[in-house]
């Protein structure tokens, strides 16, 4: 019982750790582009703004969503922050145009 309790503590920690770390400038680790099958990921990639590497926050994960969004292929955009392993993984989950 004290494993299972500690085990939700500690997801409830990585949670709220990261909220905060939406609102605070982190180092992205990795980006990831879901569900495109005929635009080009590098070309997604060139529309985002930043890389693997540089300081941002969620207000410029937000624009590259929308600059995303600008190339007009796709009907959906959606950013999500994920921490694996410790880092920041930044992924962008599109939804094509039929």
């Amino acid at each position: 019982m004290r494993t299972a309790s500690g085990l939700w503590l500690a997801l409830a920690c990585i949670a709220v750790g990261m909220l905060g770390a939406a609102q605070q400038p982190f180092t992205v680790s990795r980006i990831e582009i879901l569900g495109n099958q005929n635009v080009p990921t590098r070309e997604i990639l060139a529309a985002v703004g930043f890389q693997v590497g540089d300081t941002v926050d969620a207000a410029r994960v937000r624009e590259a969503a929308q600059a995303i969004e600008d190339l007009g292929y796709f009907a959906k955009v959606t950013p999500e922050l994920a921490v694996e392993d410790g880092e920041v993984v930044v992924k962008f989950t599109v939804v094509e145009f039929p």
